[in-house]
């Protein structure tokens, strides 16, 4: 149904940008089709999306501060480098 639906919107010339500055691909005339024939539908894709997405954005979150933890450990082995060679060289 739907792809019958793009298909003849592109081989009719396609569908512009809200810009006017290039065409659409398939997956925008897609999502632009179901927009308007189906709002509900529209809606309830988007709104699973976001959740999905925010799944994602908390791991990296949580990721982005056991790096940032790291990454500080890091600079402070070589903040003082001759502190670390000369506490070992003791003995």
């Amino acid at each position: 149904m739907w792809k019958s639906q793009v298909d003849a919107i592109q081989v009719c010339g396609g569908q512009k940008t809200v810009d006017g500055k290039r065409c659409r691909y398939g997956g925008g005339i897609l999502w632009s089709v179901l927009k308007a024939q189906d709002p509900n539908a529209y809606r309830e894709i988007m709104k699973k999306g976001r959740k999905f997405e925010k799944q994602f954005r908390q791991q990296n979150i949580c990721q982005g501060q056991i790096q940032n933890k790291k990454d500080a450990f890091e600079r402070m082995d070589n903040a003082f480098p001759d502190q670390m060679t000369t506490s070992t060289s003791d003995g």
